[in-house]
């Protein structure tokens, strides 16, 4: 069984879990073109990585527009493109909102607008996290979640 997370914002991530252990080359940043979400690049990296006849859920953070948020109409296509795309290749998806997987894995600590909580749970669980820039310091905050996303995913079919 393998897991997948996605945080599908424009600097979001992917990650495929097995036994909620990384796959190998299991991680990526979201595929980008031109700020879209870059749908044939989308496909490839899931192709890659499932293979038919093998059991996966794939769970992604449910993206909530706020009226007259700046950049929101862009927010909601670059998410449809991601869904299309999973549809079409008749995954089996889960949508789940931020707070409920992030009071999942943190259930004593205040997560709302911390991107670093993530960050350090990879990094005490071993995920060798890439940089946000290939020349930067900083960590990638959105292959951080799409693990996060992918280890509540394995917490719940553990207590199901």
């Amino acid at each position: 069984m393998i897991v997948v997370g996605i945080d599908p914002g424009k600097t979001g991530g992917i990650a495929f879990l097995e036994k909620g252990k990384n796959c190998e080359g299991g991680l990526y940043k979201m595929p980008i073109n031109v700020s879209k979400v870059d749908v044939g690049e989308l496909q490839t990296i899931f192709l890659e990585h499932l293979s038919t006849g093998e059991e996966h859920q794939v769970y992604i953070e449910k993206q909530q527009v706020r009226a007259r948020q700046r950049g929101g109409a862009l927010i909601g296509e670059n998410y449809g493109r991601i869904v299309a795309v999973l549809e079409l290749l008749e995954l089996t998806t889960i949508e789940v909102i931020p707070r409920v997987w992030k009071s999942t894995l943190f259930p004593d600590q205040v997560t709302a607008g911390n991107k670093e909580i993530s960050i350090q749970k990879c990094i005490n669980e071993g995920y060798d996290l890439p940089t946000l820039k290939p020349t930067g310091k900083k960590l990638h905050d959105g292959i951080a979640d799409a693990i996060c996303i992918a280890l509540y995913g394995w917490k719940k079919l553990e207590t199901s």
